[in-house]
């Protein structure tokens, strides 16, 4: 359905504005080829053609971070379905500006991970879209 609809894979340029080399937009013939695997019940391919599993590296990429801040409790990700996006608010308890250079998000679990948009805002802006307060 997204696909169909467009808004998957995500494309914000208008397209009546020139070309760009980095179009992720879908031609018709890909969208169809999608719908086409989805009507059949998204079978499973050849696992010969797989690419390799990806390796996670142990530590942190951006370097040993100052701060390390934690969910009070795990969000679990339900085995099937969809789920809403979820807005979860962190606390850093920080008693003075700070400047953040780099950010790296750390799942427990990989698997069901599709994206980590991440947003940091100051305490004076107003809670994000039905943000779910945790605990700190």
């Amino acid at each position: 359905e997204r696909v169909l609809t467009r808004s998957m894979p995500p494309w914000f340029a208008d397209p009546h504005f020139g070309e760009f080399k980095n179009d992720r937009r879908l031609s018709q013939q890909e969208m169809d080829a999608i719908a086409a695997w989805v009507a059949a019940g998204a079978p499973e391919g050849d696992s010969a053609d797989l690419p390799p599993s990806p390796q996670f590296l142990e530590g942190w990429t951006i370097g040993k971070p100052d701060t390390v801040l934690t969910m009070a409790k795990p969000y679990t990700v339900p085995a099937s379905g969809t789920i809403d996006y979820q807005y979860i608010q962190i606390p850093t308890n920080f008693t003075e500006d700070k400047w953040i250079q780099a950010v790296e998000v750390r799942p427990g679990e990989t698997k069901p991970l599709k994206a980590e948009p991440l947003q940091v805002k100051p305490l004076e802006m107003r809670p994000l879209t039905r943000a779910t307060p945790l605990p700190a």
